[in-house]
C-alpha cells in the first residue's frame, strides 16, 4: 500500500469512528428542532460520505437536507432522520465491533 492509499485508509477509518458522534449530533438538533444545525450536519455529512464510499449514507443526508430547506420540519422526517442516524451507527459499529 502506498502513502496515498495509507492516508485515504485511515480517514475512511476516521469517518467511521465519527460516525456515531455524527448520529448523536444529528439526533439531538432534531430533538431539540435546531433546524439550520440539523441542515449544516446533513449537508456536511452528504459530502463526507461520498467521499468514504457511502453513497446510500450522503443519500440520506441530502434528502434530509433538501425537506428541510423546502421548509419541512425535523418532526415531520422523524423517520428519515431515524434511518440516517441507523446507517452512521452501522458505518460506526465497523470500527467498534
Amino acid at each position: 500500500m502506498d502513502d496515498i492509499d495509507e492516508r485515504l485508509a485511515a480517514f475512511s477509518r476516521l469517518f467511521a469512528e465519527q460516525a456515531g458522534t455524527s448520529a448523536e449530533a444529528i439526533e439531538s438538533a432534531s430533538n431539540t428542532g435546531d433546524v439550520h444545525r440539523l441542515q449544516h450536519l446533513c449537508h456536511s455529512l452528504a459530502g463526507r460520505a461520498g467521499m468514504f464510499g457511502e453513497a446510500a449514507l450522503g443519500e440520506a443526508a441530502s434528502r434530509i437536507e433538501q425537506a428541510l430547506e423546502a421548509g419541512q420540519s425535523p418532526q415531520s422526517l422523524s423517520a428519515a432522520i431515524d434511518g440516517l442516524t441507523a446507517l452512521l451507527r452501522v458505518v460506526h459499529a465497523r470500527t467498534h465491533p
